[in-house]
């Protein structure tokens, strides 16, 4: 399935297929599924979190609940930033929706024997693999320092070192996508 990342819009589109309601997944019986992060500025989120009813929501519009100015603008931004042929399937899209999403760059991953594992350290945009994989990695990690017999504390400030700069290498990763389509 299709990966598109953009460095001029900062933004990432994957695409893949999913069972149908009937459960099947033979070609021209599955469904299709996509997501999109696209930065918002922080004075748009408010505006765009209104719904076809104009009820403000916080964090999530719920599917078909979208504005049909806001979904025309999704799907027009969409048709000019990914190949037509995606275009074509992001256009025949019904019931879209929003969640929102941050950007989260702690300074620390630890405070004393306390220690931030996964997202809770740090939340790159989407695709860029910071969710379970992050999690794992962040425990694997501090269970090796831990074991290089070194005291709690001072293991805990060596793997925090380790895991902010991990954090900020993962975060510039994702704000230098080049625009490319990858297929997997």
């Amino acid at each position: 399935m299709p990966r598109v990342s953009c460095a001029e819009s900062g933004g990432n589109l994957v695409m893949y297929f999913v069972p149908n309601e009937s459960r099947r997944t033979e070609v021209g019986e599955r469904a299709f599924n996509w997501a999109a992060h696209i930065p918002l500025p922080a004075e748009d989120v408010d505006a765009s979190m209104v719904d076809r009813h104009g009820v403000a929501h916080a964090g999530t519009l719920p599917p078909g609940s979208m504005r049909l100015d806001e979904e025309s603008r999704l799907k027009v931004l969409m048709a000019a930033n990914v190949p037509e042929y995606y275009a074509q399937v992001i256009a025949k899209t019904r019931n879209t929706y929003v969640q929102l999403i941050y950007t989260a760059d702690q300074p620390a991953y630890h405070t004393g024997r306390i220690a931030l594992i996964g997202d809770a350290g740090m939340v790159a945009p989407p695709f860029t693999g910071s969710g379970v994989f992050k999690g794992v990695t962040n425990v694997e990690n501090l269970l090796e320092v831990l074991d290089d017999g070194v005291a709690p504390d001072e293991a805990l400030r060596r793997w925090d070192r380790q895991q902010v700069d991990v954090g900020r290498r993962r975060a510039a990763a994702a704000a230098r996508h080049a625009c490319c389509v990858t297929e997997q």
